[in-house]
């Protein structure tokens, strides 16, 4: 579709300046400038409502492998050398980070399975929702989540903080959502189970604060 509207639009711009050639004689050229401005300015509105259609209307779910840079089938010792040691442990097992790459410092919590990674995900932090999956970030509507990938395989009531915990096995993704809107988010290993928060971590989860001297490693 992008192809045939750039030879449509090419096609127009060469009638006009052929046009152009044949009667430049006896045109008035304010009109001229102003008829040329206001075509050019029409073509590139419906190009650009025609290219943004067509993409969201091609974009389909897709099988999740990685997040916050990190591969589903990482170890330990190689996110502790790529991310460096957390800056806590939370009883469930959970290794925090905090990183601080767009502004304010965001937070992210990975879980393990024996030795590989089983969770990344996205905590809080900054203003910019964090690195997103998908195209859906913090802040996006669970209306939209659902048209894009369809019902959950699994959806948890987390009763310390009033939110659903939305679990896709079948494209390794997970949402948390308080009241209609996604509150954290990430990648998860299917094939190692489904999982669910804990009351400690849920509380966590709503009640933790990005502090800039929180102590520990800052991942750049």
């Amino acid at each position: 579709m992008t192809y045939r509207l750039s030879i449509i639009i090419s096609l127009l711009l060469l009638g006009i300046v052929m046009l152009y050639l044949r009667k430049k004689e006896g045109w008035d050229w304010d009109k001229v400038a102003l008829v040329f401005s206001v075509t050019l300015i029409i073509i590139a509105i419906y190009a650009s409502i025609g290219v943004f259609i067509f993409v969201k209307m091609s974009a389909k779910p897709e099988f999740q492998t990685s997040f916050w840079d990190l591969n589903l089938d990482s170890s330990r010792a190689s996110i502790e050398f790529i991310k460096g040691p957390p800056i806590e442990i939370t009883d469930d097992g959970f290794w925090i980070y905090t990183s601080k790459i767009k502004g304010e410092p965001e937070i992210f919590f990975l879980k393990f399975s024996d030795d590989q990674l089983w969770i990344v995900g996205y905590l809080k932090g900054g203003l910019s929702g964090g690195p997103g999956i998908q195209g859906f970030s913090q802040g996006s509507r669970i209306d939209d989540i659902e048209d894009f990938f369809g019902k959950p395989s699994r959806a948890i009531e987390m009763k310390t903080n009033l939110s659903k915990l939305y679990l896709y096995g079948k494209y390794n993704v997970f949402f948390v959502i308080k009241g209609s809107i996604v509150s954290s988010y990430g990648a998860y290993d299917a094939n190692k189970g489904s999982f669910l928060f804990k009351g400690i971590f849920e509380k966590q989860l709503s009640q933790m604060k990005v502090d800039k001297e929180i102590p520990g490693k800052m991942i750049q």
